[in-house]
């Protein structure tokens, strides 16, 4: 039987993220606890250098339902995410955009959208 998703590679990550949002002299904090299965499938290479396009939907919990003048109205959010990894061996770059929404389970659900930058090593 062939393998339908070839070269691709599938994990889990669980995450514990702090969101810091500053607006002139004002500044807010939540704590979101995440965990999303993710996909991802090679791209291409560059300089000998695979890069994969992953994109995963998880569940995260929220601390706090306002955040940067939005009212999420609910502690538990969908996390939707795709991105771009490079593969390094042991270490990986990635960009990723990430939403969050509650799936329209309670109004208002306005989303959060977040770009990110990161880079996870392997030990």
């Amino acid at each position: 039987m062939q393998n339908l998703i070839g070269d691709a590679r599938f994990y889990f990550e669980t995450s514990v993220n702090m969101w810091e949002y500053r607006h002139g002299d004002k500044t807010q904090s939540n704590l979101v606890l995440a965990m999303s299965p993710v996909l991802q499938f090679p791209a291409f290479s560059f300089n000998n250098t695979p890069f994969y396009v992953e994109a995963g939907i998880g569940v995260s919990l929220i601390d706090e339902t306002q955040f940067a003048g939005k009212n999420i109205s609910t502690h538990y959010q969908f996390e939707d995410r795709i991105g771009l990894v490079a593969d390094f061996g042991h270490t990986n770059i990635a960009l990723r955009v990430i939403h969050y929404s509650n799936a329209g389970f309670k109004e208002p659900n306005p989303g959060l959208n977040f770009l990110t930058l990161s880079v996870a090593k392997r030990f």
